[in-house]
């Protein structure tokens, strides 16, 4: 197994449009809430709650001072909650869920 990302849940009353699109290897991929991943940038059409899932992808394994750098910037902006490792499989195949899109 190789960690290729990670999920960080952060609290915010708003949308959280400060996050950072990219961070050292990392992308954005998505923000979900509820289940469903929305552009952060636009209102989406379902009722928000103050937890959000933040995932953040690699094209290379990441290490433990990577989450931690990026988990410290995040902090900046929200305070989060908690960080699930994404782990892939040998021939890169996801071990985690998908998002569901809106």
């Amino acid at each position: 197994m190789k960690c290729l990302g990670v999920d960080i849940f952060v609290i915010s009353m708003d949308r959280p449009t400060k996050l950072p699109k990219e961070f050292d290897s990392f992308v954005l991929e998505s923000v979900s809430n509820r289940g469903m991943a929305y552009d952060v940038d636009q209102e989406p059409d379902f009722m928000l709650v103050d937890w959000h899932l933040c995932r953040y992808v690699s094209a290379e394994e990441i290490s433990e001072l990577q989450i931690l750098k990026l988990a410290e910037e995040v902090g900046r902006f929200y305070t989060w909650q908690k960080i699930q490792k994404l782990f892939v499989s040998e021939n890169r195949e996801p071990l985690y869920s998908k998002v569901h899109q809106s």
